[in-house]
């Protein structure tokens, strides 16, 4: 099936490409969501800074999509509409659209799925925090399984959703089975706000691995 993929660059969308190239998709493209918000409920904020690094990391074309704050869904119904697709890995405009919407990871065991991500060889850091328990010393760190059983203790203690799902935490690959250059970010601040924050990327470069 020929199909875009909702890329943000975090664990999660990165799964899903995976998932689809290895299942015999034809990616027509990625579709990259730039929101305007700072705040924004339904897209993915940290790293889209340098979302012009995707395409040569990943070896997809990308079509990036600018999200008023006001109408966010809006503009990435369009660009759906417009492109030549049969499905969409992740989203939940497909429907209307008379897409077939493909979430593989829908439901599945939080745990189970990040052991499966760090055994997979996904290099994944914290690229915003967002809950109890998560301070401004997670952001930029990598999420290894130290961090994992770090975040085991927290959903014990604070009854936060393991992979995020609930906003606690967002995150960025620098490096998986799903590209082929490598993501070094050179320069990083962090933005930290009260009991939130993100890591802003001023400068970053790819480079090619062995691995």
């Amino acid at each position: 099936m020929r199909s875009a993929v909702l890329y943000s660059g975090g664990k999660d969308s990165n799964a899903a490409l995976h998932w689809a190239r290895r299942n015999g998709h034809e990616i027509e493209c990625l579709l990259g969501v730039i929101p305007e918000s700072r705040d924004s409920f339904m897209y993915h904020v940290p790293g889209t800074e340098i979302m012009d690094l995707f395409p040569e990391a990943l070896g997809e074309k990308l079509v990036k999509v600018l999200a008023p704050q006001k109408d966010e869904l809006r503009p990435l119904k369009k660009a759906l509409g417009e492109l030549p697709i049969k499905g969409v890995v992740s989203g939940a405009v497909c429907a209307e659209l008379g897409l077939e919407h493909l979430a593989p990871f829908w439901q599945a065991d939080p745990e189970k799925h990040l052991r499966e991500l760090l055994s997979g060889g996904f290099e994944i850091i914290f690229s915003g925090v967002a809950a109890q328990g998560l301070d401004e010393k997670w952001l930029g760190r990598r999420l290894d399984r130290a961090a994992l059983d770090d975040l085991l203790v927290l959903r014990n203690r604070y009854k936060i959703n393991l992979e995020g799902e609930g906003g606690e935490y967002e995150t960025l690959v620098l490096f998986g089975p799903t590209h082929k250059k490598r993501i070094v970010l050179d320069l990083y601040t962090k933005d930290w706000r009260r009991d939130s924050g993100r890591i802003v990327i001023q400068k970053a470069h790819l480079e090619q691995s062995s691995a």
